[in-house]
């Protein structure tokens, strides 16, 4: 760094022609600064580097990263003069899952009477699939009814009401539990009873 001289007071001077001298020799030392001790004039700075000069040879300049990827995300395109907006895509669930679990058709028996010697069960349609999984156990009203293999299949089911004494729409809740997981689903079907 250069040393900086200080102005003597000298007679006649006064405070107005001291400061002139004051503010030129700051001026003359901050300028200094920029350059090393005997070395070449450094190249003029922008105007945002003014002041900065180099450390350990590292320039104000960024260097891109060779190995990064602009909008490595989902896009999607934008209207008008918005643009388009980036999204991180959603990580895949790579744990056993269901896919889909439904019970339709549920009906209630028809019962044989005088006239009409001829009944029908009751039943109900249940189907699922699943993913990363091969085999599934069924519960109907909380007690297992049957285990599957495969990914999906479907089973038609006995749907049982009491066509006499019960109420009018008769419900049953059907889980569907992943073996020797916790992943589970639940879903329930009705029926309207068919009295005597």
């Amino acid at each position: 760094m250069h040393r900086l001289a200080v102005p003597t007071y000298r007679p006649g001077m006064t405070r107005r022609t001291r400061t002139p001298i004051w503010i030129l020799a700051s001026v003359l030392a901050l300028a200094g600064c920029g350059q090393q001790p005997g070395g070449p004039p450094s190249a003029p700075q922008s105007s945002g580097q003014a002041g900065f000069g180099e450390i350990n040879g590292q320039t104000g300049t960024p260097t891109p990263d060779p190995g990064y990827t602009p909008n490595s995300g989902q896009t999607t395109s934008g209207s008008g003069n918005h643009g388009g907006t980036t999204t991180s895509p959603t990580p895949a669930n790579t744990g056993p899952q269901i896919v889909s679990f439904t019970a339709k058709g549920a009906v209630c028996p028809v019962d044989p009477k005088p006239g009409a010697p001829y009944g029908s069960p009751g039943k109900v349609t249940i189907a699922w699939k699943i993913a990363n999984a091969d085999t599934v156990d069924l519960f109907m009203d909380g007690g297992l009814w049957k285990s599957y293999p495969g990914q999906q299949g479907s089973d038609d089911l006995p749907f049982q009401c009491d066509n006499n004494h019960g109420p009018k729409t008769v419900p049953h809740t059907f889980k569907l539990v992943i073996k020797n997981t916790n992943v589970s689903k639940t879903v329930t079907a009705s029926a309207h009873n068919n009295p005597n």
